[in-house]
This record gives C-alpha cells, sequence and structure tokens, in this order.
C-alpha cells in the first residue's frame, strides 16, 4: 500500500512564512510562550503538508516537541475538548438501557415499536429510538448484513441516525456538496489571519454530508469502505488533513459573518472508515 503525500514546493514555504509574519491576535500562554511561534518553528521546515501548516493544534498529538507540561495542560484546559465528553441525556441512557439482555432481532424490535415518543416535543427521544429500529432493518433477513457497495449507501443505511441528528439540532444536510466555506478560503487572496491561500490550493474540499444552519457549515462527516487503520491513504488524509481543514474553514467563515470569537465555536466531523467504526474531531477553541 503507497501513502500518498503531499511536497510542499518552496512558494508554498514563502507563502506559510509570510501569513505567520502577518498573524495578528496571537495566543500567549502563561509562560509567555506563544502557541502560533512554536508551532511555526516546529512545522517550517516539514516537507510534506502538515495541519500544523494550518496552525491546526491537535491536543491529541504529542506536543512536548512544541510545550512544556505546563503549557500542554493550559492549552487542553483552553481546548474545550471536555465540553464534547458530557455524560448523554439521562432519557436517553434509559432508552438504549433497553437494550440490555436483548440479543436478537424479534426481542429488539418489540421492545422499540412499542416504545412512543413526540417527533415534536421530544426529538432526541425520538431520533434515538427510530435510530435502533432503522438499523435493525439491516438484519431483517438474516442476523449478517450484506457488505455495502458505495460510500452513499453506507452513509445512508448504517450511519443514517448521523444525518437524522439535524432534527433535533434544527440544522439542515446536504450530501456531497463542495464546502463554501473551504472554496472561500483557499482562494482568497487576501490573509486569514493564521493561514492564507497555498500555491497549490484550488477547489474547496466535497464532503460527504454537511450539516449547516442558514448559510453557515457547522460539521461534516467523510466516509470510506475500506478500512486501512491508521495509515491507510484515505484514512489518514482525511482525519489529518481534509477534515481539520474544512473545519477550520467553517471556524473562519463564522468569525468572519458574525464576528464572534474563536474560541466560542465548536466544529465537529465525524470519520468512518471500514468496518462500524466512528471518528470524532472537534474543532474548539484552537487558537484565540
Amino acid at each position: 500500500m503507497v501513502i500518498i503525500k503531499q511536497l510542499i514546493a518552496q512558494t508554498d514555504k514563502n507563502s506559510i512564512s509570510r501569513v505567520h509574519q502577518n498573524i495578528n491576535h496571537q495566543w500567549v500562554l502563561t509562560s509567555g510562550a506563544v502557541v502560533e511561534d512554536a508551532i511555526y518553528k516546529h512545522a517550517k521546515d516539514f516537507k510534506v503538508e502538515h495541519p500544523l501548516h494550518s496552525y491546526v493544534l491537535s491536543i491529541d498529538d504529542q506536543l512536548n516537541y512544541m510545550f512544556t507540561a505546563d503549557e500542554i495542560k493550559e492549552i487542553e484546559k483552553e481546548s474545550g475538548f471536555s465540553d464534547m465528553s458530557k455524560s448523554l441525556p439521562q432519557s436517553l441512557v434509559n432508552i438504549l438501557m433497553k437494550l440490555k439482555g436483548k440479543n436478537d432481532f424479534k426481542s429488539i424490535d418489540q421492545t422499540f415499536q412499542e416504545m412512543r415518543y413526540d417527533r415534536r416535543t421530544q426529538p432526541a427521544e425520538y431520533w434515538c429510538r427510530n435510530s435502533i429500529l432503522n438499523y435493525l432493518d439491516l438484519f431483517i433477513e438474516s442476523d449478517n448484513f450484506t457488505p455495502f457497495v458505495t460510500e452513499q449507501d453506507l452513509l445512508n443505511d448504517m450511519y443514517g441516525f448521523l444525518k437524522s441528528t439535524k432534527n433535533i439540532s434544527r440544522t439542515t444536510t446536504e450530501t456531497g456538496c463542495q464546502s463554501s466555506a473551504s472554496n472561500s478560503n483557499k482562494n482568497s487572496q487576501r490573509e486569514l489571519g493564521t493561514n492564507q491561500q497555498l500555491v497549490r490550493q484550488a477547489n474547496g474540499d466535497c464532503s460527504d454530508l454537511t450539516f449547516k444552519h442558514l448559510s453557515s457549515e457547522l460539521g461534516c462527516v467523510e466516509i470510506g469502505l475500506v478500512d486501512h487503520r491508521a495509515n491507510g491513504t484515505k484514512e489518514l488524509q482525511e482525519s489529518k488533513l481534509k477534515s481539520p481543514k474544512m473545519m477550520r474553514s467553517f471556524c473562519k467563515q463564522m468569525i468572519d459573518q458574525y464576528k464572534i470569537k474563536v474560541n466560542k465555536i465548536k466544529i465537529v466531523s465525524f470519520i468512518i472508515n471500514g468496518k462500524p467504526k466512528i471518528k470524532l474531531l472537534a474543532l474548539l477553541s484552537q487558537l484565540k
């Protein structure tokens, strides 16, 4: 298996350097260390494209190459990632607990068919109950479901519960659409505060599923049929490059449109590869 890596041209390096020199409102830690300076110093000589070139800092990565232990703790605290690990509402827990002790189609189907929730006044509970019944449809004919031929079929039939969350969040969804925020970000000739157009960038990225509120893009889903683990080309590109950069573009668009602080914005991306497995990315307050 060959891993595709995008080499960085000298023109790209020059652009990255110019962008760094024009950054305003840098994130200064209590120690006096400047986050953007540390990122630039660490990534400026990388030979291939990396999220750090877009000033996307992942708290899941090893940061001790750039920051001290105390600085990492401060970054993690400011990231707001704890907001993404809150417990499920008890009403949803109660519904899911109905699965306990049930391991056959008939008992699960009967239990959840008997549940009744109002889709307007109880949207979360209605979504949870329907998600289980819809998933159960995969096993009507057999205890094993038929492998999916296309990514769209996998998204619709197995992971349709992701799209249907729009009724809870009061958002709309678009399938296979080019991101307007990504397109604007990539083709803008003006400085973007912490990023600028690289020479090779042209068209906006296309997400398998995008969540929107009015014109703002709030989240996305990327899905693949084959899982090559963490080193697979598709998963590597989507979890490390494509999705974080798209999420950053979503964030930038909202900052421009609503004039709000970046650390007040939360963007979510789901990455699905191969067998039933979901990886959650969250862009919270990564840079001030």
